[in-house]
């Protein structure tokens, strides 16, 4: 067993107990009686920001030397979806209402989603030295700033057009950049 594959059983299992708690309450999510449109699609996003993460994750294989620091930087956006997912989609599905949920939970939960560029962008400079000011990171700086107006905003018809946007800016950047496992990673 390789080292990178030794780390990528840790990135796996994070990502894994993560989808799990997301996928063990999109039944309640989707009910017809307490669905609310707006945290449907950040939870969508999140499920498919799960598959990125580990998509983007093949990338590291071309790490030649790991340590302590690459490791905890690699398992960085894997935590911050596990601790987005244990806030939007709670561990008691009895919710009375997602919209009730989504807005008393919206600020901790959009500051910890807003981290996961930053974690990457962290991550790619430590692990490859990739600069953080290319036109390639266009896509985080609106992922960010979209996650940033929804914390500082109570305001629901901006939040109606917040989830979509982002869900816009992620699904965008992944046709355009990340056709390749790897994607934007797989620089040498």
């Amino acid at each position: 067993m390789t080292l990178f594959e030794y780390l990528s059983v840790a990135t796996s299992i994070v990502l894994s107990l993560s989808v799990a708690q997301v996928l063990g309450n999109l039944r309640a999510v989707f009910h017809p009686g307490k669905r609310y449109w707006v945290h449907a699609q950040w939870t969508v996003l999140v499920l498919i920001l799960h598959l990125l993460v580990w998509w983007v994750f093949w990338g590291y294989r071309v790490v030649e030397s790991w340590n302590f620091a690459g490791f905890t930087l690699v398992l960085l956006n894997p935590a911050i979806l596990f601790v987005a997912s244990n806030t939007l989609v709670n561990r008691e599905p009895d919710v009375e209402s997602w919209a009730e949920h989504f807005y008393s939970i919206r600020r901790s939960f959009l500051a910890t989603f807003g981290l996961l560029p930053l974690g990457t962008l962290v991550r790619d400079g430590f692990l490859f030295g990739t600069p953080v000011l290319i036109s390639g990171h266009l896509p985080e700086a609106l992922f960010v700033t979209i996650c940033a107006a929804g914390w500082f905003t109570d305001s629901r018809r901006v939040h109606a057009l917040l989830a979509p946007a982002c869900l816009l800016v992620v699904l965008t950047a992944t046709a355009l950049l990340w056709f390749q496992p790897g994607g934007l990673n797989s620089l040498p």
